[in-house]
């Protein structure tokens, strides 16, 4: 509450003397400080958001993700895409909401590469981003995912298009 809208004063009037808070070892305060820095959005978090973004607490990845996002730094992609298939569903799922935020730096062939993959998690959050992203070029990828062996794949497919719901899109979805 209050001390967190301090550190966001603080830390908006010098991004710096924030920077050895990221090396606690509290998750919780980790977790703050990744939102805070968020918050302040300079790029002088960028190093240690990183950092935090293979943290062993899911709690601190999923914010790391959210908050590196917002520096708009293309450098982020790359280790979002990992993310994609981390063990728990609510980092995936910080991951794509992320990568949506970064939309004008993905390369949207890796992604519809992602679709080919074996890794259902891999599959199924590519074919959420898509959704997102509203990749209305992409519409007949997301309908070869409507024939996926993963019954979550399709499923979220039929969610993308529809959150993309062009023409094209909805005739996939009758």
């Amino acid at each position: 509450g209050e001390a967190r809208n301090s550190f966001v004063i603080i830390g908006k009037e010098n991004p710096e003397s924030l920077l050895d808070l990221f090396h606690i070892s509290n998750a919780y305060q980790l977790r703050i400080i990744c939102e805070v820095a968020g918050e302040i959005v300079s790029p002088v978090y960028f190093s240690e958001l990183s950092k935090m973004l293979a943290h062993s607490d899911g709690h601190v990845r999923s914010s790391a993700a959210m908050s590196i996002a917002k520096l708009n730094d293309p450098m982020a992609v790359e280790k979002l895409e990992e993310l994609l298939v981390d063990g728990y569903e609510d980092v995936q799922e910080a991951a794509v909401e992320a990568l949506s935020i970064l939309g004008e730096w993905l390369k949207i062939d890796d992604i519809i590469g992602m679709l080919r993959s074996e890794d259902i998690a891999l599959k199924k959050n590519a074919v959420r981003l898509l959704g997102k992203i509203h990749a209305e070029e992409n519409v007949r990828d997301l309908g070869f995912a409507l024939k996926d062996g993963s019954a979550s794949v399709r499923k979220t497919a039929v969610e993308a298009l529809a959150l993309i719901g062009t023409e094209e899109a909805k005739k996939y979805l009758i």
